[in-house]
């Protein structure tokens, strides 16, 4: 990240006047952008300004036609570099987000009709830290902040530092430090434990990352939408998907579910809609056969959920939640899973009888505890909130600091991405 360009645009952004404010974010996103996409930039401004264009014609036409044309466009580009390996091109990081931004931009300009001069609609398409891997922001939840950012205070600030360093702790000393334990080395319940420590991983490294988007959000006066809500405390599949990766989970509801029927047809109808949700879910994070395998399991077992155990009131409690984060955990693979060859050879070394290696017992005995800890009403309060009781105070920059050692001492690769920039 080109920390160094980003502090200077942040002088510069408060240095001046609204407009000049967009333009200077703009700049910023696309140079950040550019860094992690090189050319591909060309095609985003391309895109972007198909977009601009359509919008004024939806606002001034009203016609499906303004909105159906630039939906197909952005469909289509996204399938020739997702799924058809045309040439030497390949799909860029966060390229999903923006799609998904984009369509979902356009649909609202239809329904709603808000005009938006083309900086604001710029600056919520590239802003730089929701692009390359969510959140999925709203258009007009976005861009009614633009002309009411103000010059950050110390407590902001400090604010900003809190969510920093507790993000570098999920991402660098915790989601690294398992990525060793996460390989297709072990055989019997040992996979089963490298198996839940992915899952783990996983969760603290896209949690890190969201959670870095919002700082960075903070930091230029923008408030961005939190992605997670404590997930693996979930008791239901129902309510993991309103705990995980929340802005997806809304923008699919919203924007296919819903207009689709929801719940409000027929059963088989009904079933359906559930079933084309979590494919286009699995389209959009991977083309392979493992991707289509991993959103129909999780559509079976979120239609079970809302008829069987619903219908005769079985109570979801603590064994259903733990079965919850077993199968999500299990499932998980299947983003680590290139093809049916690779799924049949995890469940083989499933099957395959091994000594239990106690190093990974430790180490799976440890993330959840941690997990419990960061994910504790009490963490997440001292990180997200500011305060002004003195014994709070105290609990507060004693955590701060103990997280900060950690850092110092088990700072993983400072060099590893994003798990989910692969998507």
């Amino acid at each position: 990240m080109p920390l160094t360009v980003i502090v200077i645009s942040l002088l510069f952004f408060y240095a001046t006047g609204i407009t000049w404010r967009k333009v200077i974010l703009i700049l910023t996103s696309l140079y950040v952008y550019y860094q992690f996409i090189g050319v591909y930039i060309l095609l985003l401004l391309i895109l972007s300004t198909i977009i601009i264009i359509s919008s004024k014609f939806i606002v001034n036409e009203n016609k499906k036609i303004f909105v159906i044309i630039p939906i197909l466009f952005i469909i289509f580009t996204f399938a020739i570099l997702k799924y058809t390996g045309f040439s030497n091109w390949k799909l860029p990081v966060g390229f999903s987000v923006y799609a998904f931004s984009s369509i979902s931009f356009i649909v609202d300009q239809y329904k709603n009709h808000i005009k938006y001069k083309w900086l604001d609609i710029l600056c919520f398409l590239y802003f730089f830290p929701k692009i390359l891997a969510g959140p999925i922001e709203r258009s007009q939840d976005f861009i009614s902040q633009l002309s009411t950012i103000n010059k950050p205070t110390l407590i902001q600030f400090y604010k900003v530092f809190k969510l920093i360093v507790f993000s570098t702790l999920c991402k660098f000393v915790i989601a690294n430090n398992l990525e060793g334990t996460t390989t297709s080395d072990y055989n019997g319940v040992n996979t089963i434990i490298s198996i839940l420590l992915f899952s783990i991983q996983f969760y603290f490294d896209y949690w890190a990352y969201t959670n870095f988007a919002i700082a960075f959000g903070w930091l230029y006066g923008i408030k961005l939408s939190p992605s997670f809500n404590r997930p693996y405390y979930s008791n239901s599949f129902k309510k993991f998907w309103n705990c995980w990766n929340i802005t997806l989970s809304t923008w699919l509801r919203d924007y296919i579910y819903i207009p689709l029927g929801g719940n409000k047809v027929k059963r088989l109808h009904w079933i359906s809609n559930i079933l084309i949700v979590f494919i286009v879910s699995g389209l959009w994070h991977g083309s392979t056969v493992p991707f289509i395998i991993w959103g129909i399991t999780h559509a079976i077992l979120l239609i079970i959920e809302l008829t069987i155990i619903k219908r005769y009131s079985f109570n979801l409690g603590l064994l259903y939640g733990i079965f919850v984060f077993l199968a999500v955990s299990l499932l998980w693979q299947m983003f680590k899973c290139n093809n049916l060859e690779d799924i049949a050879s995890l469940f083989k070394a499933i099957k395959t009888p091994d000594s239990i290696n106690i190093q990974l017992i430790v180490y799976l005995s440890i993330s959840l505890t941690v997990m419990v800890i960061l994910q504790s009403k009490t963490v997440l309060k001292i990180i997200f909130s500011i305060h002004d009781n003195k014994k709070f105070i105290i609990y507060e920059v004693t955590t701060i600091s103990i997280m900060i050692i950690f850092i110092i001492l088990l700072c993983g690769d400072y060099n590893s991405t994003f798990f989910y920039f692969k998507f």
